[in-house]
């Protein structure tokens, strides 16, 4: 698995504007401010499932498997459509632990 880049803030800020999650990123960010520094990965754990309850269209759902399937770098996004669930949250706790995710959205809301 790889380091999130510039690449994916602009395939995240798609994601959002394609599922019309704004201004749910406007009060995540809000949010975000509130919490401990210690909670970092509970608080982007939370925006992950945000957004993917948000996915309700087929080429959102479609976007998602791209990037999912980007990041990790050794699936297509077929296979990531197939994985189970709890290997997908384990991965996606992964990418934020070893990330610095309130930056990276921080930098996200400025291509939003």
């Amino acid at each position: 698995m790889r380091k999130l880049g510039l690449k994916d803030a602009f395939s995240v800020a798609r994601i959002i504007k394609s599922a019309d999650l704004k201004n749910e990123i406007f009060e995540f960010a809000k949010y975000v401010k509130t919490k401990d520094k210690k909670n970092k990965q509970e608080v982007g754990f939370e925006f992950v499932i945000t957004m993917i309850s948000s996915l309700s269209s087929k080429e959102v759902e479609n976007e998602f498997y791209s990037l999912y399937a980007d990041i990790r770098g050794d699936i297509t996004p077929e296979q990531a459509s197939l994985m189970d669930i709890t290997e997908v949250i384990t991965d996606i706790k992964n990418i934020i632990a070893e990330n610095d995710i309130q930056s990276f959205f921080t930098s996200l809301s400025a291509l939003i």
